[in-house]
């Protein structure tokens, strides 16, 4: 997790970079999918609305993100002034993408055996 330090330096490393047009922002990774996702268009549901109800003020939301050998949750909540506060984070290794592919891959091994796996890699 990044403090204030960190991201003063990150913001000083982009203007010295050349990147000082824009005000510069450093944001979780579950903020950035709240920016992201919130202004996500999505298509027209039966009714011909296309408006999904979930970013409004007040509400909490979950973002999930499964790396290789980690899993990130961030409950985070959107203020009445359009804010978004977390609430909790959680974080727990071994337990990622690549680490559920590998442990998929040992229980097809275990059934048909490592020959049999070889002959489709």
């Amino acid at each position: 997790m990044w403090g204030d330090p960190e991201k003063q330096f990150m913001i000083q490393a982009a203007k010295k970079a050349g990147i000082d047009k824009t005000p510069i922002a450093i944001v979780l990774e579950s903020e950035a999918a709240y920016i992201f996702y919130k202004e996500l268009p999505v298509e027209k549901f039966e009714d011909g609305s296309n408006k999904i109800d979930v970013f409004s003020l007040g509400q909490r939301y979950l973002v999930l993100n499964a790396e290789d050998e980690t899993i990130d949750t961030t409950v985070l909540k959107v203020s009445p002034e359009g804010k978004v506060n977390v609430l909790r984070r959680a974080s727990w290794e071994n337990c990622g993408g690549a680490v559920v592919d590998n442990a998929f891959k040992k229980f097809f091994i275990d059934i048909v055996g490592e020959k049999f796996m070889d002959s489709f890699r």
